[in-house]
């Protein structure tokens, strides 16, 4: 069955308003730092906090490059962050342990999100608890405090463990696998291991990258053989490194590039050992590894193609190299074709291909490692004009824009914003073959409402329902209101009927309760079944009409929270779609903004998510050319 939300805004003039292993320390918190180097784009942890670099999609689907780190800025509190060579989405657990993703979608591996790609960071629900998280290509793996193991995504090649190769939306726990320490995911396989120092993989092994000693893919956790006492594991795209408790270094699986690192190409199915001592850290990239040794130099093997490896001038190095500029390197971290390492004085090296500006440089010179920036550089806002419209701040909250100019509107093409906006926004539920012919009469009727609205200046508005279908059933009808499009109450307002005749029941309800910045009404009826059916949803949002200013391509935003509730920062364009929302509880927040928007009016609102009140809004309109 197919329900049409109908999205309508009323606009006022009111002013109201990886491959890899992620670990939380499970006996002190700490503040970490991590670096990520990923598919396509790079990723920094710092102070609770994420910097992104390279490639990134606006809300459209539209391809930005960011070549210089940029705050992710609806996200804090932060403890780790994913890692993964040829993953194009992101995982980050918080402080409180649950996990938040984005990026791509097209297996499921965010959870139950119904896009193809995701913007901005959303909540997976049903995971909580959190202490580990990893990515593959497409799909996701999570370890819970209690060592049990969670994947969803992906699942073509059984990288999920649940003993079946279909792909899920919804999390589900990896069975019979218990006392896990640490997980790491593959382009389409999954490692794991336990407190016995005992490693498990599941997924494909064409390449024998489960090293299991065979050529056939398992859908289920498999123990292997000759790997005792380890205490990390990575998984790079098609084979894997481990380093043991003694500090062995154990590899095994795809090898045509020379990644397993032992002076050949043949594949390996089974682990074999690489004479490399006092490691401290490993880390494997796509065709590529890195090893960092407890004297804080680095060593790499494996595809050189792109100077990925940064240690020669060959496009294949067979055993491992060290890499002579790199000194007193704390961290490091291998992607698809580029690498990052930190210095103990808060460098941030890179080096490889810069394609999409994953290196992080606002100039390069040549692929070889060189520092992109220091920590200390990091900046969360860029310093602006101040508005001159600028109010006195309010005592719950308030929404600063800083960066906007303020020539006169006849000196840019603005777009005009019209008082009251009816728009047709997207289907919600889907029609089959069936066209409604089989259907009860009522939910018939239900389904083909031609829905009105009127608004006086009071904010006062008033709801028609017309149903265009025969239906004699047109009593005891009830209208329903939301504020967040969940949770529905029953109007106190009594709904009238205006009309009757043989092909059209009209409707009309009244509503002067229209404190919240969004609110949400249906028309209801009892089927035949004597079940609730329910009308396609109108939506009534507020809105202002003064402009703050102009900007060309960003705007710093600085928001004071002194009660340190809960509270959302939110842009809608002109038309009533919510662009981005992020909610945050910090006492005070300043970030950079605006890059994905494309030329027109745009509006921004600072909400208290707790009572749904506008605390302050603005208006403003950027002008690229």
């Amino acid at each position: 069955m197919r329900k049409i939300q109908l999205i309508v805004f009323l606009i006022s003039a009111l002013v109201l308003s990886s491959f890899h292993l992620l670990h939380i320390d499970k006996e002190k918190e700490i503040e970490p730092i991590q670096i990520t180097a990923a598919f396509q784009h790079s990723l920094l942890l710092h102070n609770n906090k994420i910097w992104f670099w390279g490639q990134d999609q606006d809300f459209e689907a539209n391809q930005r490059d960011l070549i210089e780190p940029t705050l992710v800025v609806n996200l804090s509190e932060l403890a780790a962050i994913s890692e993964g060579a040829s993953s194009k989405h992101i995982l980050a657990i918080k402080k409180d342990k649950t996990v938040w993703a984005w990026g791509q979608n097209t297996y499921g591996q965010l959870a139950s999100v119904t896009s193809d790609y995701e913007s901005f960071p959303l909540k997976i629900s049903g995971l909580d608890d959190i202490i580990q998280v990893a990515t593959g290509k497409g799909h996701s793996v999570a370890l819970k405090a209690d060592g049990t193991v969670w994947t969803w995504g992906w699942n073509k090649n059984g990288q999920l463990g649940l003993g079946h190769q279909d792909n899920r939306l919804e999390v589900q726990q990896v069975p019979n696998l218990y006392h896990i320490v640490a997980i790491s995911a593959g382009a389409k396989h999954t490692l794991a291991l336990d407190e016995n120092g005992d490693v498990w993989s599941w997924g494909a092994n064409h390449l024998g990258q489960l090293g299991l000693g065979k050529a056939e893919s398992t859908t289920r956790p498999e123990k292997i053989e000759g790997l005792r006492d380890i205490q990390q594991i990575s998984a790079g795209a098609f084979h894997n490194i481990a380093l043991a408790k003694d500090g062995k270094m154990f590899t095994w699986g795809w090898n045509d590039f020379g990644q397993v690192g032992n002076n050949t190409n043949a594949n390996c199915r089974v682990p074999v050992y690489i004479p490399l001592n006092d490691i401290k850290t490993i880390k494997a990239g796509t065709l590529h590894n890195m090893a960092l040794k407890t004297d804080g130099t680095v060593w790499t093997w494996g595809s050189n193609s792109f100077k990925q490896c940064g240690a020669s001038k060959a496009n294949l190095i067979k055993v491992p190299q060290q890499i002579e500029v790199l000194k007193n390197i704390t961290s490091l971290s291998a992607g698809d074709i580029h690498s990052l390492a930190m210095d103990g004085e808060g460098n941030v090296w890179t080096w490889g291909n810069d394609g999409n500006g994953r290196l992080g440089r606002k100039k390069t010179i040549d692929d070889e490692p060189a520092i992109a920036f220091n920590l200390n550089s990091l900046k969360e806002e860029v310093v602006g004009t101040v508005s001159k419209n600028t109010k006195t701040l309010h005592s719950i909250g308030s929404l600063e824009v800083f960066g906007l100019k303020h020539r006169k509107a006849s000196d840019y093409n603005e777009f005009s914003v019209e008082d009251y906006i009816i728009d047709t926004m997207y289907y919600i539920i889907k029609i089959g073959d069936d066209t409604l012919s089989n259907q009860c009469p009522t939910e018939r009727a239900l389904k083909k409402l031609d829905i009105r609205l009127k608004s006086r200046k009071d904010n006062r508005i008033t709801l028609s329902w017309k149903l265009s279908e025969e239906d004699d059933l047109y009593l005891d009808y009830f209208t329903e209101k939301s504020t967040d499009g969940v949770s529905w109450k029953e109007l106190d307002e009594d709904l009238e009927i205006l009309q009757v005749s043989d092909f059209e029941t009209q409707f009309i309800i009244r509503d002067s309760d229209t404190n919240f910045l969004s609110n949400f009404y249906r028309l209801g009826h009892l089927d035949c079944d004597e079940n609730n059916v329910y009308s396609n949803i109108i939506r009534v949002d507020r809105r202002l009409n003064q402009t703050e200013g102009f900007f060309a391509s960003k705007f710093t935003v600085f928001i004071k929270n002194p009660t340190k509730k809960k509270i959302a920062y939110q842009i809608q364009d002109i038309d009533g779609n919510i662009l981005k929302k992020k909610i945050f509880e910090d006492k005070e927040i300043a970030f950079t903004d605006g890059f994905e928007l494309k030329d027109g009016a745009y509006f921004m609102f600072l909400i208290d998510e707790d009572l749904h009140n506008i605390i302050d809004s603005k208006k403003i309109t950027k002008i690229s050319k």
